[in-house]
């Protein structure tokens, strides 16, 4: 049988010439890749949205509301029948209970934490000599002066207090107040709903809180010796009214007004005159006012005291003078 030979070629069982070389296979076309596309759900902002209590609170943010009309009700000392130390013991012991409890304010409740006179002037019988109630009259004067300056709607009060100045607040400003004492900060919290309230030292809210900056700065801060929250801030500052005085300007808007109750002597000691020449580099002296020695006599203070009106210099200002002083 004859065998029909192969149309192709076949390989020779031997390369003779060792040349031979296998052939090249075609590359094949590789398939182009296809790209996967992640299909993610919709995503429900409402429910993604995680309100975190603890860090507002650090950030101590602020939302206060508009106040109502000044009130001027006796407070203090002057919803007193007396002001010896016992009667004042009895009324903030009394005030310390009430603003404890839950519950709707009565009428006598409301006029027993109007009685909270603060811990100055008690002594042995006080954790503190120098929180020394603020007079009413004293703190309505101040707000009167915001007032002619149009100094608002936003403002700073930084140690609250019993609240002599929640309580003559200008109508319609807005309020956020500090306050370290415990039993102050409760008070306050029942008497003003509307006022944004923190109870924590002046510097951990000054180094904390992300508040806007505000229009107006109102107070009487502490005098003398910052005590333990000293180290918080600025432990160098040793006078806790240049402390408030210094952090208080920087809690401003440019422009912005500082009207506080200091004590005199910072305004002529010879030994805080540093202190008064960088005050004038960070804002423009408008004004400061005597008050009367009379004034907190009730409260057993002996300190003679002036208001102090302070305007923030404009942006920049403080920066230009620092670079011009040699």
């Amino acid at each position: 049988m004859t065998k029909t030979p192969s149309a192709q070629p076949q390989l020779l069982t031997t390369d003779l010439f060792g040349t031979w070389q296998p052939p090249t296979p075609a590359k094949s076309k590789k398939a182009p890749k296809v790209t996967k596309t992640l299909t993610l759900p919709p995503i429900d902002v409402e429910a993604a949205r995680v309100d975190d209590a603890e860090l507002r609170a650090f950030a101590l943010q602020s939302a206060p509301q508009p106040s109502g009309r000044p009130l001027h009700r006796p407070m203090g000392v002057e919803a007193l029948q007396t002001s010896d130390v016992a009667t004042r013991l009895k009324a903030n012991a009394l005030a310390d209970q009430i603003a404890r409890m839950d519950g709707e304010l009565t009428p006598e409740a409301v006029r027993a934490l109007l009685a909270f006179s603060g811990a100055g002037g008690l002594g042995d019988q006080s954790a503190s000599t120098n929180a020394f109630y603020t007079p009413s009259a004293l703190a309505k004067f101040c707000w009167e002066i915001a007032a002619v300056l149009k100094a608002g709607p936003s403002a700073l009060e930084f140690a609250a207090g019993g609240g002599a100045f929640l309580e003559t607040a200008s109508r319609y400003t807005e309020i956020t107040a500090v306050e370290l004492d415990e039993t102050s900060s409760l008070v306050t919290r029942a008497l003003y709903p509307d006022v944004a309230h923190h109870h924590v030292p002046f510097e951990s809210y000054h180094r904390q809180s992300q508040d806007r900056p505000f229009n107006l700065v109102i107070g009487n801060p502490p005098y003398g010796g910052r005590g333990e929250s000293g180290n918080l801030d600025r432990p160098h500052i040793r006078a806790a009214h240049w402390y408030f005085t210094f952090a208080g300007l920087e809690r401003l808007l440019p422009g912005g007004y500082m009207i506080t109750v200091v004590p005199e002597a910072m305004l002529r000691n010879p030994s805080e005159q540093k202190s008064r020449e960088e005050l004038l580099d960070r804002a423009h002296l408008l004004g400061a006012f005597l008050v009367p020695e009379g004034a907190f006599r009730l409260t057993g203070a002996g300190v003679t005291t002036a208001v102090l009106v302070l305007r923030r210099h404009d942006a920049g200002v403080y920066e230009v003078l620092q670079a011009l002083t040699p």
